[in-house]
């Protein structure tokens, strides 16, 4: 007998008024999750209050039967002082009002309080700690220069690194247990890149 189907929340919140590596990133994994991935049911979420409009066009959402987009419209202060810091379930009960059986960051934002959910969280490096701006080198769980990200990667159930030396840095400059992180390599989008053979190199 097979496992049964997932429900996986996967949130899409923009990273910048400017697509960066990490907004590519997300909409590639959506879209592949979306061509390999017809059994488990996906929840492409997020939330944003300023410029909704326009925000909400950028995001990378799906049309398939078991996808579903929620996006709504609220301050992400209130997220922060409400979810983060004080620890009340915000975005499960109010915001996200689906089960699931798994929530993914994948990449970025903060990690909210969920109850009887698996969490996971996508990191591509921590430059930040490994070139801090004051020079001085942090120590896990004493000091280090985004608590946020500390809070990402202490929290979550799994961690899921970029690379090697991803997980490296989380095991040395947070402290993480090699276990808890797996390592998926980011992969090649082959709608825009292709290998430079001979009949290539002729049309370029």
């Amino acid at each position: 007998m097979s496992a049964r189907a997932l429900t996986v929340a996967l949130e899409v919140g923009l990273n910048a008024d400017a697509a960066r590596g990490i907004d590519y990133y997300m909409a590639n994994v959506v879209d592949a999750l979306a061509e390999v991935d017809s059994r488990n049911r996906y929840v492409l979420f997020s939330y944003f209050f300023k410029e909704y409009a326009r925000k909400r066009a950028r995001l990378p959402l799906q049309r398939r039967a078991n996808f579903e987009n929620v996006v709504r419209r609220f301050p992400e202060r209130f997220v922060r002082l409400l979810d983060r810091d004080w620890g009340l379930p915000l975005v499960q009960r109010v915001l996200l009002r689906r089960p699931a059986d798994v929530y993914h960051v994948l990449g970025g934002g903060s990690l909210p309080h969920l109850k009887g959910i698996k969490t996971v969280v996508t990191f591509f490096d921590l430059a930040v700690e490994a070139f801090p701006a004051d020079g001085k080198p942090p120590e896990p769980g004493k000091r280090i220069a985004d608590p946020c990200t500390y809070d990402l990667a202490k929290r979550a159930d799994c961690l899921l690194a970029t690379g090697e030396h991803t997980k490296k840095d989380l095991m040395r400059y947070y402290g993480v247990a090699p276990e808890k992180i797996a390592v998926i390599p980011t992969g090649v989008n082959t709608k825009v890149f292709r290998p430079r053979t001979p009949a290539v190199l002729r049309e370029t």
